[in-house]
This record gives C-alpha cells, structure tokens and sequence, in this order.
C-alpha cells in the first residue's frame, strides 16, 4: 500500500516506520483520536485515568512514531504539571483525606478569627494531580498519534472512498495542511527574531510573551498569502469545491482491521465512562 508523508513528517521531518496502525482506512485514523478525546471528558479518577492512558500509549506504540518528538512537549508538560501541584497543594487545597504534610506560610489575625495560608498536601490531593497530570499525556499522546499517522492526500483519498462529498473531503484536509503550514511559518518568524538578535528561548517568561505577541502581525500576513497561494493552486489545477464528482486515482477500501480498531476503541469509551462514574 502507498503510504504518504504524515503531517508530522511534513512539519518536523520526522518520519513513522511501517506500522499496522499506518495500515489503517483515514477514517478509522480520525474517528479513534475523536472517540479518545471525548473519553478524556469521562476521566473522574484514578482507575479510569490509568485505564484510558494505557490504552491510548498502547495505540501511540502501534504507530511507532520515534519518541524523540515527546522530547519537545517535555517542557510544557513539566511547566504545567508544577502549575497544577502548587495550584492543588496551596490555592485549592483539599482537606479531606489523611494528611501527608502541612506547613503554614502565612497568618493573618482579624476580627473574626485568623486565616492561614500554606502547603497542604493529602492522599485525595496527590491523587486528583495525579489525574490531571494523566489527562495532558493523554491529550498529548492522543495529538501525535493523529498527526503521525495521517496525510492530508489520505484524508481525500479515504473519505471520498467513503462516498462523502468532495467538498467535505477538501475542506478537512485543507483544515490539516493549514494546521501545518502555521506552525511552519511560526518557525520561519521565531528564528527571524533570533537572528535579528532577540533570543526567544533564553529570554524571561515576560520577554517570550511580549515576542510571540509581536510575532501575530507577520503571523497574520503569512496566513492571507498562505490562503492566496492555496486558492490560487486550486484554480490552477481546476479544483472547484462546487464539483459534484471527480475522478478517483486511488482508492482505499476499509477492512476488517479497521472495524476492529474502532470497535475496541468504543469498547474502551464505555469502559471509561463506567470506571470514571464508580468513584474508585
């Protein structure tokens, strides 16, 4: 089977080794991330939380996606997962449960009594970050695995052979290559700012936030031409959204693997939702 260059390959030039995943209809590629993301809705515990990430890592082993690209969201994730910690442990501090630690910063006296601030950390604390933490790897993995394994010529190609409309079909795989080409004119702006002589990743956190605020203008005049170049493209090659049928170079059939896929996958939604309302 042909196998075309994934938008993760496109974008960061990092391409997927064969996979039976890769195997897989373009339809079956989106509808388990989209039935993954709305069972990341129904994660309420630990036990539901665990369940749903190893599912979804087992799904992310089957693309082999090489895992030097997580190297990237290391640092978001490390940045938010301390957020969350400070945020459970000091701002949003939860009493029930056993007591591990507790340590107060701050004493104010008034009229009607003395409030405290400072560290509180118990047993349902840890375990309600620890849930947290779960569903951002989870969005993450989830993420990947959609870009690393599907194309944009296979979004056309798989759901024309579905019969939906051309229209429809365009309009989504323009929809992913849009996604990428933002991300590599936000790459093309970012390292103009360094070479002009501001350091973006050595800079401080209020330093990144005024840049990346400068960097919309460019952003936005890359996006129209981006769009100009593209309607102009499609013109050229006689491509009209208001086609009713066009010819099919390439067709994709959808197998029993794919049934499979999607119906453990619905399986694993279920399952989700039951451990997710048992309170464990």
């Amino acid at each position: 089977m042909y196998q075309s260059r994934s938008i993760f390959h496109e974008l960061l030039g990092i391409p997927a080794e064969w996979s039976i995943y890769r195997q897989l209809h373009p339809f079956s590629k989106i509808i388990i991330p989209l039935f993954l993301s709305i069972s990341l809705f129904l994660v309420n515990n630990v036990l539901s939380a665990i369940f749903l990430f190893s599912y979804v890592l087992a799904i992310f082993l089957l693309t082999r996606i090489p895992l030097k690209i997580i190297k990237k969201y290391l640092l978001i994730v490390l940045s938010l997962s301390t957020f969350i910690i400070l945020s459970i442990f000091m701002f949003t501090p939860i009493q029930e449960g056993h007591v591990l630690f507790k340590m107060t910063l701050l004493t104010l006296k008034a009229e009607k009594g003395t409030v405290s601030w400072g560290v509180l950390i118990t047993d349902k604390a840890l375990l309600k970050a620890f849930v947290y933490i779960s569903r951002i790897w989870i969005m993450i993995f989830t993420a990947i695995t959609l870009l690393g394994s599907l194309s944009d010529r296979e979004i056309i190609w798989g759901l024309r052979s579905l019969k939906v409309p051309y229209s429809m079909a365009l309009a989504l795989a323009l929809f992913f290559r849009g996604v990428g080409l933002f991300l590599k004119d936000f790459q093309i702006v970012r390292d103009s700012m360094m070479v002009r002589g501001l350091d973006v990743e050595k800079g401080s956190l209020l330093l990144k936030f005024r840049a990346y605020i400068y960097s919309l203008v460019p952003l936005i005049v890359l996006m129209i031409r981006r769009s100009q170049e593209i309607s102009l493209a499609l013109e050229s090659k006689g491509i009209s959204l208001n086609a009713k049928t066009r010819v099919l170079y390439y067709k994709m059939d959808f197998k029993k693997l794919d049934a499979l896929f999607i119906l453990t996958t619905v399986v694993v939604l279920l399952v989700t939702l039951y451990f997710g309302s048992s309170g464990v």
